[in-house]
């Protein structure tokens, strides 16, 4: 039992690590890239899963303004495209450069 206790102890500190280390960009790229992976997209390509901003910026550690104007840029230098809550990851492979994804997401 404490075994299982103390992994998962370990798992959230290498999470917490993991999270102060990466800039707010990559953060975002990375649960955008995680969420299209994990829960798949729509019939028009959309992520399955609409979170609101304020859980993406509950999610990756930063405020709600934070999040959205991220969520924002992103969708300016045209990476993602933002319909209303709905995000269609419109180029993967820049944003995983963007987010330089490590072997253990999130």
């Amino acid at each position: 039992m404490l075994k299982f206790i103390a992994s998962d102890l370990k798992k959230a500190d290498d999470s917490v690590m993991k999270m102060a280390q990466k800039s707010l960009k990559q953060r975002v790229s990375e649960l955008l890239l995680y969420s299209q992976d994990q829960f798949g997209v729509d019939s028009n390509c959309f992520l399955s899963i609409n979170f609101s901003r304020k859980d993406y910026a509950n999610l990756v550690g930063t405020s709600t303004e934070s999040a959205i104007r991220m969520l924002s840029n992103l969708n300016k230098a045209e990476l993602i495209q933002i319909k209303g809550k709905q995000i269609k990851i419109l180029k993967p492979i820049a944003l995983k450069k963007t987010a330089e994804i490590s072997s253990n997401p999130l």
